[in-house]
């Protein structure tokens, strides 16, 4: 079909046409047509205009759009050359201007001008159909562009706060001011760019609308060529500050366009501060731009800032764009990536935690830089407590959609995180395991479950346990979600039989949870558990009976929940399945104490039902009086019995004579006849089930009545035990008789531990004095057991715990022979756990003393540590320790010469008692508060505690809580044990090594001095002290402190924070003057540490560094009176010198005065220092080592002069670098003396560092400050080049020891001298003083300065005998420093 003709812009004045051809239009269009038509006359009178057009290829029709019959070039250039035929070309743009302006003053006219043309012949032109419209074709002639661009600004103009209709027709959801402006899209070049640049800056300022300027400024990179941007920029900084609705469009274009430097500061500090304010609708701008234009040295303080703001932001809508920014910008940029590595590494958690944000960029950097150094990163976060399962939640929960886009690398990064060697890490890995299920889609759960299957499926017990303890939470936590996985997790039952005791209850517990929360659909996988826990229950072999008791308490867990009440038909079913095991592992005793343990653990976490726990106590209760309580009866009938026996360790004398007596009779442990029937096979009253049967008991008592009154007879009540005679002559004893004898102590001292945890809560004071008189029995027995098991070679001690560990053998434990000590062997192969292999142990006395005093020539005794006879013994409830709050009682300094202090006072510790809680709360507190790395490698053994007490189930701020409110006691404790010591000096005229503080008590009261104040220090360190909400807590703690030999002063309670940090280090440090030896000394140093990272206190470090530099003053010796000798002598010697100068107000000067007071006697030929006497040629290593560390510490916090930085703040800095340089130097010579490796290698690698940093900060300064200060700047040169010579100097010596761990450090040393060499150079020339720099060959030399023959150069080039250097261009050249001569 033809295509209809169309009129073109002559036909709009034929009045006829203009009825028909619009009838279509909409209403109003009459009103622009008369616009038209009032124009008429001046169409006719300049109609040579549209002529043009026609004639050059350009149609102006009626309706829309106009035509092209040529190319849109090839019509800009024949309309170009057609005006130019005029005589007067100028004037003929203008009236085409004009005539242009006149149309476009109609609406229908400029949406005529304003619309694309249409090219009607198909085929011409390479735009396709649709071509550019006038107003664009005529912009890209040059003599045109000024006139349109005057009429399209003046048109922008118009536009703002103005009816768009009114010049635009047909304006309805038409962006009139973004239509205008992209008439200028595409113009190569303007031809009056200055004139257009100030028209569109000028409209800018003056429009009023935001919307115009939004637009305005969107195109601005378009609109402006690059030497009009700086204009542009601080118009644009101006309106940022002026309009904050602009900051959008602003921030996006100053990134698009090129701003100096000046406009990009002022705008960044203009961002940066409305980055502070809580809008949070434009963080992601504000975000993107700081990030984009930051430099190196701006990035960490705008990363600060961007976390700070981010912290506040939870909302995932506003949050995604913000992430997204953020990912974007460290996948592309390097230095961003590496600052938020330096902000993250550098928090410590007490003002500045990890946030939300810092997860999400660990998993981009994991995913896109570095994974070892970010994983270094992650593990060094979660070890120091601020990276927790918290963070994981926040993270993953509230920017649930943007972590999901790095789920790929938070999958790799948790698989990798479960491999770690240290607990605290791998459970951090369950975390991520855990929310990213519980918070992503279901694509990315299957992954979840997958990796989780596989880590269950690996041969590495810590990742099978993580992953069956992730899902089992998980099937806690939505069993729902689980339930889609049941097929897949129902397999790993097919894996039972490889897994341990601890990871089959997960299992079970996983199965079970799924089968009873999947409704009616699960009855038949119900029935499959159970078949299977009978199955195992009554096979013969011990470790299946395990697993079918397991699969039996787990399955009653779920039965006979407390939440519910149960029907008597469920009632019955557990209570037949809880009988099932108690009889099917009744001849098992190791099986049986499984059962009894386990229903422990779930009676006090409340896990069974109220009703069934009443029938487990009833029913135990019974048997265990049936089995184990005897009548007290006056007789002790043991005819034929291996060792003789009597009622021993009663703690109320029994009436046997009374009416109420006979009736009822007192009872006693019928301990040692029991184990001798159980070692003739009977095995149905094993003592092994003893104390978990007595466990049981008190759980289910305090959850049925809430008191023990049923069992309280067992508190003091005697057991038949061995007499006296037995264990007075042990070692002439039979094989069997050691062992029932050794076997019952263990017994009955396992017996009194469950003893205390059962009757430990409980506070009235007849208790409380039986319980202390157990805790003296129980050091009474272990100091049996401790001297009897070196006369029973290969002793197995009844083992207590079940987590399928071997029980271990004591065993080969001789006397050596001539008096030289003993030699203790053990065979522990079958122990998992390293830490219990007896195999390396050596005599230790009681005391805790590497060296004894008045040693036996012939024989020693042989003593094992009480630290190895832990596998072997129940674990203490946390309220034992309660225990420590008694007073402790140590007598008179007088009788210090008794070998034993005996305590008759009831309610008193002796020091065995406070010993011994000591032990056990550090235990408790290395176990939960401090995060320590295994030195074993991989171990689960924190993983896989199976029948653990209270203490594993208690978390960080828990147990923190509870032992923070003992230190009041432990406060007391710490007095008292000072006044005793400092009785001793007193009384030998303060002499601080008197014979009377080597002897076995004093001895032993210094161990336990070191104990309380390691304890003490443990308790500080738990992170939550400094909370907010423990403020109160932290209060008392510091006024305990305060109070140790402080009296308290009045307003003390409205003191702040650092005033009683102050007042408790001041207190603290008052007993500096009577600690007994250097582990006291060093156990105080740190507490004083511990007490001022509380709160900032300004003289709290000048005081712990005089302790420090007083401890080191303090001459040091032994019981011999020898001086201390030892490893770890000489690193407590490396502490004190660290805290002396770390904490010292002037570090520098605290180096000095050790390089003077310390090092120089040893210089000069002495053994130790005469100031100093702790500095002696054997710790000297050590000290050296520190000394340097605290150098390199020092010359770290030096910076280099910034850009606006003053001469007289440069002086001041150059001053600053005197001292290190000198000191530097001296510790450089200190080589020349004592040459051996561990000082070569100490400075090396010191030495090194200490060029980087002057390299990086001590040179910009030099270069700067040369012109001015030329002699100081010269001085510091030439005291450098001593140092720098002798570096040269022992790395040649280096090579020739031949010494791997030295040449290492050689090359990095040298690159470092060899680049001090050519900076200096370029110092000098770029002061005009290159002449003043000369050269020469350095001779090899060792330290003592003897030429090394076997390396001297040749003789080429100009050399200098005194050791001047030159430059060789030959890499393998020791190429050193320069020498700045006096022509300086």
């Amino acid at each position: 079909m033809p295509r209809k003709k169309r009129t073109d812009v002559s036909a709009l004045f034929d009045i006829s046409n203009t009825q028909s051809d619009r009838g279509t239009q909409k209403h109003g269009s009459s009103t622009q047509n008369n616009s038209l038509l009032d124009n008429k006359r001046l169409f006719d009178e300049e109609s040579e205009f549209s002529k043009a057009l026609k004639d050059c290829g350009f149609l102006l029709y009626e309706t829309l759009p106009s035509g092209l019959i040529l190319d849109q070039f090839v019509f800009q250039r024949n309309l170009e050359k057609k005006l130019k035929r005029y005589p007067a070309v100028n004037q003929v743009y203008k009236k085409l201007g004009a005539w242009l302006r006149k149309l476009a003053d109609s609406p229908l006219g400029f949406r005529l001008l304003l619309s694309p043309s249409e090219l009607t012949i198909p085929g011409v032109g390479g735009h396709g159909a649709d071509q550019d419209s006038l107003f664009h074709l005529l912009l890209g002639i040059a003599p045109m562009q000024s006139e349109m661009s005057a009429l399209l600004l003046s048109k922008l103009e118009l536009c703002d706060g103005r009816d768009t209709e009114s010049i635009l027709s047909d304006s309805d959801g038409v962006n009139v001011p973004k239509l205008i402006l992209t008439q200028f899209q595409s113009v190569v070049s303007a031809s009056n760019p200055r004139e257009f640049a100030t028209s569109v800056l000028a409209l800018l300022r003056s429009s009023h609308s935001v919307a115009t300027q939004r637009e305005i400024i969107a195109y601005v990179p378009e609109l402006l060529c690059d030497e009009y941007h700086a204009e542009a920029s601080q118009v644009l900084v101006e309106l940022l500050n002026k309009n904050p609705l602009l900051a959008t469009s602003v921030l996006d274009t100053l990134l698009s366009i090129n701003v100096p430097t000046e406009v990009m500061a002022s705008a960044r500090e203009s961002v940066t501060t409305q980055l502070n304010k809580p809008d949070r609708d434009k963080v992601a701008t504000f975000v993107k731009f700081l990030l984009q234009t930051s430099s190196s040295d701006e990035s960490i303080g705008d990363i600060t800032n961007i976390r700070r703001k981010l912290s506040l932001l939870t909302e995932a809508t506003r949050s995604q764009p913000v992430f997204d920014v953020i990912r974007t910008t460290i996948c592309h940029q390097k230095h961003i990536a590496e600052g938020w590595m330096k902000v993250v590494e550098s928090l410590d958690g007490s003002d500045s935690p990890v946030y939300a944000v810092d997860l999400f960029v660990f998993l981009v950097l994991y995913g896109n830089h570095n994974k070892n150094k970010v994983v270094v990163a992650i593990k060094a976060k979660i070890l120091s407590g601020i990276l927790t399962e918290r963070v994981v939640m926040e993270t993953l929960q509230d920017h649930a959609g943007s972590v999901q886009s790095q789920f790929g690398s938070l999958l790799d990064l948790a698989g990798s995180l479960v491999r770690g060697s240290n607990t605290a890490v791998v459970w951090f890995s369950s975390a991520l395991y855990k929310h990213a299920f519980l918070n992503f889609e279901k694509s990315c759960q299957r992954e979840v479950i997958s990796a989780l299957v596989g880590h269950v499926g690996c041969r590495e017990e810590t990742e099978t346990t993580l992953g069956l303890s992730v899902l089992n939470g998980l099937v806690e936590d939505s069993p729902v979600a689980m339930t889609t996985y049941s097929t897949v997790l129902k397999s790993l039952l097919e894996t039972v039989d490889s897994l341990t005791l601890h990871q089959v209850r997960l299992l079970f517990s996983l199965l079970t949870g799924l089968a009873y929360h999947s409704g009616a659909a699960a009855a038949e996988w119900k029935d499959r558990l159970l078949k299977i826990t009978r199955s195992n229950l009554s096979k013969p072999l011990v470790k299946f009976k395990r697993i079918g008791v397991i699969g039996a308490l787990t399955i009653a867990e779920q039965l006979a929940k407390p939440e519910v009440d149960i029907d008597e038909e469920t009632y019955k079913e557990t209570e037949q399945l809880v009988r099932l095991a108690e009889t099917l592992t009744a001849n098992q005793p190791d099986a049986a104490v499984l059962l009894l343990d386990l229903l422990s653990v779930s009676v006090q976490q409340s896990k069974l039902n109220h009703r069934l726990v009443v029938w487990i106590g009833g029913f135990i209760l019974d048997k265990f009086s049936n089995c184990f309580i005897a009548d007290l009866d006056g007789q002790l009938d043991l005819d034929g019995f291996p060792v003789r026996a009597d009622y021993s360790y009663s703690l109320e004398p029994p009436e046997l004579d009374t009416d109420s007596a006979k009736e009822n009779p007192p009872i006693c442990l019928n301990l040692l006849p029991l184990l001798h029937a159980s070692r003739c096979g009977n095995e149905q009253r094993s003592l092994k089930t003893l104390c978990p049967m007595l466990r049981l008991m008190k759980c289910c008592e305090i959850a049925a009545t809430g008191n023990l009154d049923v069992i309280d007879g067992l508190l003091s009540c005697p057991v038949v035990f061995c007499s006296t005679d037995p264990l007075a002559r042990f070692p002439d004893l039979g094989r069997s008789q050691k062992e029932l004898v050794l076997t019952a102590a263990f017994h009955l001292s396992n017996w009194f531990r469950e003893i205390l945890n059962a009757f430990a809560p409980v506070s009235d004071t007849e208790t409380r004095e039986k319980l202390i008189s157990r805790v003296k029995q129980i050091m009474k027995i272990r100091s049996f057991i401790l001297e009897s098991l070196p006369f029973c070679e290969g002793f197995a001690p009844p083992f207590v715990s079940y987590n399928d560990a071997k029980p271990s053998v004591l065993c080969a434990i001789t006397t050596a022979s001539k008096g030289k000590g003993v030699k203790r062997k053990l065979d522990n192969k079958d122990n998992e756990d390293p830490s219990t292999q007896l195999s390396a142990l050596q005599p230790t006395p009681s005391s805790g003393r590497s060296t004894q005093v008045n040693t036996e020539s012939n024989a020693a005794k042989p003593t094992l540590r009480c630290e190895h006879l832990a596998p072997y013994l129940r674990e203490l409830d946390i309220d034992v320790i309660g225990l420590i709050k008694y007073t402790l009682e140590l007598g008179s300094p007088v009788d210090n010469k008794t070998e034993e202090l005996d305590c008759n006072l009831s309610l008193f510790l002796d020091i065995n008692c406070l010993q011994f809680l000591l032990d056990d709360m550090k235990s408790k507190l290395e176990a939960v508060l401090v995060v320590k790395k295994s030195p074993f490698g991989r171990t689960s053994k924190n993983l896989s505690s199976l029948t653990n007490s209270r203490i594993h189930d208690m978390s960080p701020d828990e147990l923190g809580t509870y032992v923070v409110a003992l230190v009041p006691n432990l406060c007391n404790h710490m007095a008292t044990i000072n006044e005793y010591f400092k009785s001793i000096i007193a009384l030998n005229d303060g002499m601080m090594d008197s014979n009377d503080m080597f002897l076995k008590k004093s001895l032993q009261i210094s161990s336990c001095y070191h104990s309380l104040l390691g304890n003490i220090t443990m308790i500080l360190s738990w992170p939550g002290l400094t909370k907010p909400a423990n403020e109160s807590a932290l209060t008392n703690t510091l006024r305990s402190f305060a109070m140790v030999t402080d009296k308290p002063t009045k307003g003390s309670r409205r003191q702040s924070l650092g005033v009683r940090v102050s007042s408790a280090v001041n207190s603290l440090a008052d007993l500096a003057g009577n600690v007994p030896d250097s582990d006291c000394a060093i156990s105080l140093l740190k507490l004083l540490v511990a007490v001022a990272g509380t709160g900032s206190a300004d003289d709290a470090n000048e005081t712990i560094s005089c302790k420090a530099l007083e401890f080191l003053k303090r001459d040091w010796v032994g019981p011999d009176g020898l001086p201390l000798k030892g490893v770890k002598y000489t690193e407590s010697i490396q502490y004190l010198t660290e805290i002396y100068i770390n904490k010292s107000s002037d570090s520098l000067r605290a180096i000095d005065l050790l390089n003077t007071e310390g090092l120089n006697d040893l210089l000069q030929g002495s053994s130790k220092s005469n100031e100093i006497p702790a500095i002696t040629k054997f710790t000297l290593p050590k000290v050296y080592k520190a000394m340097l560390i605290g150098l390199d510490i020092l010359v770290q916090k030096l910076k280099p002069p910034k850009a606006n930085e003053t001469r007289e703040s440069m002086s001041e800095m150059l001053s600053k670098w005197n001292l290190p340089m000198k000191s530097f130097n001296m510790l450089v010579n200190v080589i020349k003396v004592f040459d051996g490796r561990v000082f070569l290698n100490v400075l090396l690698r010191y030495g090194r560092r200490f060029l980087e940093f002057f390299l990086r900060s001590g040179m910009p300064l030099l270069d700067r400050l040369f012109r001015f200060e030329k002699e100081n700047v010269q001085m510091l040169l030439k005291t450098l080049q001593l140092s720098t010579r002798c570096l040269h100097h022992y790395c040649s010596h280096s090579k020739v020891l031949k010494d791997v761990s030295l040449t290492n450090q050689v090359p990095m040393l040298k690159k470092r001298l060899e680049t001090l060499l050519y900076r200096v150079k370029a110092m000098l020339t770029l002061n005009k003083c290159s002449e003043a720099f000369w050269l020469g060959n350095l001779k090899n030399r060792n330290p003592q300065g003897d030429e090394i023959c076997s390396q001297v150069a040749p003789d080429t080039g100009v050399t200098n005998e005194d050791d001047d250097e030159s430059v060789n261009d030959d890499a393998d050249t020791d190429s050193e420093e320069e020498d700045e001569s006096a022509e300086l």
